[in-house]
């Protein structure tokens, strides 16, 4: 990884913003496009995993994201209750939905990392007309409708924090600035219509007692563990607000991260260690027996063989 070419990169969003918007006045959004950790971690689209890289001339090291532990830790027993598709919904498969929030979240990278009149030509995009026209997802034009009417400035999009000590990253959606000066965190939450309050149980852990399963809650755990390894990875930094925004086919449904969720980052975070750490530990347990078990198996053959041979 080439991580002059990564400050190059940030300075490239920051100018592209400054060029949109006018000049950064907010400090935590001007130290987290300088800080030097910013530029150490990147997402590998080919091997599809996060990588480290301290400096220029040292390999990179494989992180772990941060969705596979969240589910395995927190919503272990939640079952996906819909079976059927409709056109409600506007996908016919689980596939589908899946390729439409990939293309979506690209898009939103395009308009929040490139300049605003860079992407207008590249997708087509008139304003100015009512409804405006492009050739971006009809989704993708519901998010930006949003920030427009949010009067939200969006400053980078899948913004990467991380945990060196438990090699775990995971990517920010997007940040923005609203009027107030705030920063705000959003995930963006494609289709889900009919489903995204609904349970089939309850949390694992500390929340376990109150907080059921459901997508949603799934993904104020989630707005709350970036807002965790952001604060790890960056000094200290957290956003002021998080969002979940639900882009689906009836309206754009956002909802804020409750305070009493957020509060609990460290201790939610370090229940995730602690399940962490047990599954290495089996882990461990289990390869060591596996060795004791070879080990055996190579000494019974042995006695056998030897037997064999006295025998004869």
């Amino acid at each position: 990884m080439n991580i002059e070419n990564r400050k190059k990169r940030f300075k490239t969003i920051k100018a592209n913003y400054e060029t949109s918007y006018g000049e950064i006045n907010n400090k935590k959004v001007s130290a987290l496009l300088s800080n030097e950790n910013a530029y150490k971690v990147r997402f590998c689209h080919i091997g599809k995993c996060f990588k480290y890289c301290p400096e220029d001339g040292v390999k990179e090291k494989r992180f772990r994201g941060l969705r596979d532990l969240l589910s395995k830790t927190f919503w272990s027993d939640y079952v996906y209750s819909r079976d059927k598709y409709s056109e409600s919904t506007g996908v016919s498969s689980n596939l589908e939905g899946i390729e439409r929030g990939i293309l979506v979240h690209k898009q939103l990278r395009d308009y929040t990392n490139m300049k605003l009149e860079d992407f207008k030509k590249k997708y087509n995009i008139n304003f100015n007309k009512k409804p405006p026209t492009s050739d971006l997802h009809p989704f993708t034009m519901q998010a930006i409708s949003v920030m427009r009417e949010w009067k939200l400035k969006p400053i980078i999009a899948e913004f990467i924090v991380y945990d060196t000590s438990f090699m775990i990253a995971t990517g920010v959606d997007m940040l923005c600035l609203n009027q107030n000066g705030s920063l705000i965190s959003i995930d963006w939450k494609c289709g889900m219509d009919g489903y995204i309050s609904k349970s089939s149980g309850m949390m694992n852990g500390p929340l376990a007692d109150y907080l059921s399963n459901s997508p949603l809650n799934q993904a104020y755990i989630q707005k709350t563990i970036e807002s965790e390894l952001m604060a790890i990875s960056y000094d200290g930094i957290r956003p002021d607000v998080c969002y979940v925004v639900n882009l689906n086919k009836e309206s754009n449904d956002p909802y804020m991260v409750p305070q009493d969720i957020l509060k609990m980052g460290s201790t939610l975070y370090q229940y995730m260690l602690s399940v962490l750490n047990k599954e290495r530990e089996d882990k461990k347990k289990e390869k060591i027996n596996k060795i004791k078990e070879r080990k055996a198996k190579r000494k019974q053959n042995c006695e056998q063989f030897k037997t064999k041979r006295v025998k004869n």
